[in-house]
C-alpha cells in the first residue's frame, strides 16, 4: 500500500460494510486503553472472555481512523459506530472474519519492498 494515498480495508458488522484503517495512532490508542503492546493483540483475540469487547473497541478505533482518512481524502463524512453498537450487533460468524480483517488492516500498513530491496540469494 502506498503511504501517500492509503486506502482503508473493509469489514462487516451486522451485514453493513465499514472501512478500517490501522495507523500508528490506532496502535497507541489500543496499547494505552489495554496497557499492552500491540503484539499482545492476539492474546486478547484468543481469550474467549476478553475477545468480544476487545474486538469491539479495536473495530471502533479502526473505523474512526478510516472515517478520518476518508474525510481527509474526499471530504465525505461516513457514519461512525461505537464499541457498544459493535458489541451488540456483530454476528458470531462475522467475529472470526472481523478479526482476520483487523490483521489484514494491520499488515496493509507495512511498507512494500521492491524485488531488489531485500537480501539477495546469499542473504546479503
Amino acid at each position: 500500500m502506498s503511504s501517500l494515498n492509503p486506502k482503508p480495508e473493509k469489514t462487516r458488522i451486522n451485514g453493513v460494510e465499514y472501512g478500517i484503517y490501522f495507523p500508528l495512532r490506532a496502535v497507541d490508542t489500543i496499547q494505552d486503553k489495554y496497557d499492552i503492546t500491540i503484539n499482545a493483540m492476539q492474546t486478547y483475540f484468543n481469550d474467549q472472555r476478553k475477545c468480544n469487547k476487545f474486538l469491539a473497541f479495536v473495530l471502533e478505533t479502526l473505523i474512526a481512523e478510516a472515517n478520518d482518512l476518508i474525510k481527509e481524502q474526499t471530504g465525505a463524512e461516513p457514519a461512525g459506530v461505537t464499541a457498544e453498537y459493535i458489541y451488540k450487533r456483530i454476528l458470531p460468524l462475522e467475529r472470526v472474519k472481523a478479526i482476520d480483517d483487523v490483521y489484514k488492516a494491520f499488515a496493509s500498513g507495512a511498507p512494500e519492498l521492491d524485488g531488489d530491496a531485500g537480501p539477495n540469494a546469499e542473504g546479503v
